[in-house]
């Protein structure tokens, strides 16, 4: 495995239902994605590709890695 730990994030305010953490893992997938019972449909996105807006706040939690893999931040 390649799994890694890239960060937690725990703003109050990033979820409007209840207080959540996140911790977020990158690792290399293998497969094609496929939706399921919570999700109606499942993609692959370049980092210069992301569809907007994204759900709470995962489009910074997307722009945090992005910074990192580039080296611009």
């Amino acid at each position: 495995g390649n799994l890694k730990q890239f960060g937690a994030y725990s703003d109050p305010a990033r979820d409007p239902r209840q207080h959540n953490i996140s911790v977020v893992f990158t690792a290399e997938g293998l497969g094609t994605p496929q939706g399921g019972d919570d999700a109606a449909r499942a993609a692959l996105f370049s980092l210069n590709d992301l569809p907007v807006p994204l759900c709470f706040d995962h489009d910074r939690i997307l722009e945090d890695y992005r910074k990192k893999v580039t080296g611009d931040g």
